[in-house]
């Protein structure tokens, strides 16, 4: 299947589709980070990968030069045109569900790759999804990226944007608890840092990808950018950017060994 994809599943609209034009913006992962992760992971062209809520694709873009199959799976479909302008041909996109019962014959992966969309999964279908498609020996590797608390402006961002979430909405559990009583076990940590320039409409499109600030920021776009513009004012650089360290992680997950 090409990546022109096919719509297979639970059809299901959602406000990830209202984000989607602003993942663009999210704060992306530093290239060595793939390279690194692909290396101890031993991917070669024989490797098939499954990125489970792929979101832009960021993550199968990242690995597709390291390994030879590549699935996507993401229930929003605007997610997906992102994805499809990111990821080889070659690639599987598939529209699905993942909060819905498992359905899906794609057979067996050796590594599934699971960004930062985790935290927006159930637990049970998604613990199903991985008994259904995980091999013997596969891998999880849960992965996110971010600014590194060493940039020098990265706690003055929170600050100011951190009073325009939106607390009605439930908070997502971390992916640590997720994984907690579960059949498998964390191994290895990969990790990588690197250097990017910021505008303040970066971060501003940043803050508009999430969920629980998305609706009140769009409500107050023009303040959040004042005090966003004046706070960071200091520590611009050069044509009004900001330097900053990104720090992008895996960590590899495999079934628990019985005793």
């Amino acid at each position: 299947m090409s990546a022109s994809g096919r719509n297979m599943g639970v059809q299901n609209f959602n406000s990830f589709d209202e984000a989607a034009k602003n993942y663009a913006h999210r704060i992306s992962y530093v290239p060595p980070f793939f390279a690194e992760a692909s290396k101890q992971l031993a991917l070669d062209k024989d490797t098939r990968l499954l990125d489970i809520a792929c979101g832009s694709g960021e993550l199968s873009s990242g690995f597709s030069q390291f390994c030879g199959d590549i699935t996507a799976i993401d229930q929003s479909e605007k997610m997906l045109e992102l994805a499809r302008s990111k990821v080889p041909a070659s690639a599987s996109l598939v529209r699905f569900d993942l909060n819905q019962p498992f359905s899906l014959d794609i057979g067996r992966f050796d590594v599934i790759a699971i960004g930062r969309a985790l935290r927006y999964l159930t637990k049970e279908p998604l613990f199903d999804l991985l008994e259904q498609t995980l091999k013997e020996t596969g891998s999880i590797l849960i992965c996110g990226s971010g600014l590194d608390s060493s940039t020098p402006w990265a706690e003055t961002y929170v600050r100011v944007v951190r009073p325009f979430q939106d607390m009605s909405k439930p908070i997502e559990p971390s992916w640590r608890e997720i994984f907690v009583n579960a059949p498998y076990e964390a191994r290895d940590v990969y990790k990588a840092t690197g250097k990017m320039r910021f505008s303040v409409d970066d971060l501003l499109n940043n803050t508009l990808s999430y969920r629980t600030f998305a609706a009140t920021v769009s409500a107050n776009l023009g303040e959040v950018k004042t005090q966003l513009t004046e706070a960071l004012r200091p520590y611009f650089s050069d044509e009004n950017a900001l330097l900053g360290t990104v720090v992008s992680h895996g960590r590899r997950y495999q079934k628990k060994v019985a005793v």
